[in-house]
């Protein structure tokens, strides 16, 4: 029998397993401490692992109740039905019947064979949806290094035309008071210098910004000081070949064993076996 105080440890070890999954779905899972990358290469190495982590715990929760149950899903289209119907005459010399029927819906060969083109199509999607992933973060961790480099070469530029800026301006200041200077001068340098400073700000908002996500895709905080970037451009370009190709390709065959999967030609067979008893009251 449940009691109050027993309720109540079932609320309180429900909620703590919910904060800890909530937990780990928000971090993204348990991960150790990233070691430095030391180039753009170890960078995607520590990003695709994450990422490669987080698809296979998703595989795994999808596929876990199919694996059980290869046989049924094989052959049957859906649940079994039981009914049972009882008529009862109104007649003296009638005769009540009783009938029990169990029905299976048997996939129809065309749902079987969408079926088998499915079990193909997937495993090739997962490997191309990795694939894709790898591609994607290749190209975000290149561009984010090349912002990085480009926005850290110009800082010092900026930078010293802030400083050279907010220089001139206090000279320009005192010789105003001197009466050595026009004020339309000293107007037009200070607002150069807040154009400067504003140039400034953006430049540095943009580097700890591109600091920020890079953290977030490989969890390292510091970007590498080399590209480390080997990759040979073909002479001539492969396209059939390409990532994002080769996905909406496989993801069209999906949808299309989808279609013919539910299209009203592939229906279930329904086979039924039915029992039937007449009695005379």
């Amino acid at each position: 029998m449940f009691t109050r105080q027993t309720l109540r440890r079932f609320h309180a070890a429900l909620s703590t397993r919910l904060f800890v999954i909530a937990t780990i779905l928000a971090g993204g899972g348990v991960s150790a401490p990233v070691q430095a990358a030391e180039n753009l290469r170890d960078a995607l190495d520590q990003a695709l692992s994450g990422a490669s982590v987080d698809f296979t715990s998703a595989t795994l929760a999808t596929t876990a109740g199919v694996t059980s149950d290869t046989a049924s899903r094989r052959w049957l289209g859906g649940l079994p039905t039981l009914s049972v119907s009882y008529l009862a005459s109104d007649q003296s010399y009638g005769t009540d019947e009783t009938e029990l029927s169990l029905s299976f819906p048997i996939k129809s060969p065309l749902q079987r064979d969408s079926d088998a083109r499915l079990d193909t199509v997937d495993p090739r999607l997962d490997a191309a949806t990795q694939r894709y992933r790898a591609w994607y973060l290749s190209g975000t961790l290149r561009e984010l290094f090349a912002r990085e480099r480009t926005a850290q070469a110009a800082l010092p530029a900026a930078t010293a035309i802030a400083d050279l800026l907010a220089n001139m301006e206090s000279r320009l200041q005192d010789r105003l008071l001197a009466g050595s200077a026009e004020r339309f001068e000293l107007l037009a340098v200070q607002r150069q210098r807040l154009e400067a400073e504003s140039a400034l700000s953006a430049l540095r908002a943009d580097i700890a910004g591109i600091t920020r996500l890079f953290a977030s895709l490989t969890g390292d905080a510091d970007l590498p000081e080399s590209a480390g970037d080997n990759a040979v451009i073909p002479p001539v370009p492969t396209y059939a070949e390409h990532p994002q190709l080769e996905l909406l390709d496989l993801n069209y065959r999906q949808q299309l064993a989808s279609l013919r999967a539910n299209s009203s030609s592939a229906a279930p067979w329904n086979v039924a076996v039915v029992g039937r008893e007449l009695s005379i009251p």
